[in-house]
């Protein structure tokens, strides 16, 4: 049973420190510990609120998070690809790669392809910034922006309902 999930930043995310305060403060560290404390979160108020959660979590394997943050879109590609038959989904904010890359664009259909949930985050909103052309968004399954941090909760959220529920 496929397990994983990828939390991938993309360009330009390694340094939020040093970016526009429209970034809100956040950093790399931020939204993994972020991540970690939803999934412990998550796994806790399912267990005390539906008695066959308790059941499917123990029939399923424990979902894996692991993150990768890099400027270079091969390195996406490569763990990505080297990871596909145990990968359930992907959480990306691609960064600046969303403007022009086809490489991740093919991927994204790759994923879908291979049944693979894709979701594409963004913490401001690149539209409202006049940055019109979002090409990877036409790949992914679900697409969030200008939301912050709370991107990241609402696609990880979104990712960890399917898995567990088959919503």
């Amino acid at each position: 049973m496929r397990n994983i999930i990828y939390i991938v930043n993309g360009a330009n995310l390694s340094r939020l420190d040093l970016r526009e305060p429209i970034y809100g403060g956040v950093d790399i560290e931020k939204i993994e510990f972020t991540i970690k404390e939803r999934y412990n979160f998550n796994i806790n108020f399912y267990k005390s609120i539906d008695s066959d959660f308790k059941k499917k979590f123990d029939e399923y394997k424990t979902l894996e998070i692991k993150f990768l943050s890099t400027n270079h879109e091969g390195e996406i590609l490569d763990k990505i690809y080297s990871n596909i038959d145990e990968i359930f989904a992907i959480l990306i904010n691609p960064g600046g790669f969303t403007h022009y890359s086809y490489s991740l664009l093919d991927l994204y259909y790759t994923l879908k392809n291979n049944k693979i949930l894709v979701i594409e985050v963004h913490l401001t909103n690149p539209l409202s910034r006049g940055r019109e052309n979002l090409l990877t968004s036409r790949g992914c399954d679900f697409l969030l922006v200008g939301g912050g941090i709370d991107s990241y909760i609402f696609g990880f959220d979104f990712i960890f309902k399917k898995y567990y529920f088959n919503y």
